[in-house]
């Protein structure tokens, strides 16, 4: 247990200290630093040697389901895919490692068909961070129909407002608080649009998948308590 919260709580530390270079310019620098983290929060996964396997094949299914949802989607307006959906159940199921590793996974697979940028450290950040949630929250995002609804709706709108600051630091032609003000209101709509969505999603098919992959865990002895 020690292991597994040591490997997971610095992997969440490279993470964000990916952030902190971001402002100084060095994005590659900070990819390197997210990618790493999330390879330290990943061996968090090996630590019930007699799972690991069962655990790594999961979790790349997922990510790889997840940036398939979001590739697919990527006509629609922003937001509007499925891969936060399947990033907050993979949390709720199998616990806070595997949210993270499947969110920032997710954002690294599909960057590589829609396009790498600056962005991408951001993005994996906000989708590992959902996915952390979600596995933090677990035991109240599955009693609850109306709290996993929520925190879908919810994260849908904190996921565009971390992506702000990732708007707010690369295009640097303003300051105060009406420049912020106008990032964050400029992505509002999208930002409903992709809480909206999760909301739906949840709604409607989030028990009948909570139950599949509760089946998968429990099958393989996947679930953390």
């Amino acid at each position: 247990m020690g292991n597994r919260k040591a490997f997971l709580y610095g992997g969440l530390v490279l993470a964000a200290a990916a952030a902190a270079l971001f402002f100084l310019r060095s994005w590659y620098v900070s990819l390197f630093a997210v990618c790493a983290g999330t390879l330290l929060a990943s061996f968090a996964l090996f630590e019930d040697r007699a799972a690991a396997v069962e655990k790594t094949v999961l979790t790349a299914v997922l990510s790889t389901a997840a940036a398939a949802g979001r590739a697919l989607f990527a006509a629609f307006p922003p937001g509007v895919q499925p891969a936060s959906f399947i990033i907050i159940l993979t949390g709720t199921v199998f616990g806070p490692e595997a949210g993270f590793v499947t969110g920032a996974l997710t954002a690294l697979i599909s960057s590589l068909v829609l396009g790498m940028g600056p962005w991408t450290v951001w993005q994996m950040l906000a989708w590992g961070l959902m996915g952390f949630a979600a596995g933090l929250l677990r035991v109240p995002m599955r009693g609850s129909k109306a709290f996993r609804v929520v925190f879908s709706f919810l994260w849908g709108i904190l996921f565009g407002w971390i992506m702000n600051i990732w708007s707010l630091v690369s295009m640097g032609s303003g300051s105060g608080l009406v420049y912020v003000l106008t990032i964050y209101g400029a992505s509002l709509l999208f930002d409903v649009f992709h809480g909206a969505t999760n909301a739906l999603l949840m709604f409607f098919a989030g028990d009948r998948i909570i139950r599949m992959l509760g089946r998968v865990a429990a099958k393989y002895g996947l679930i953390r308590m």
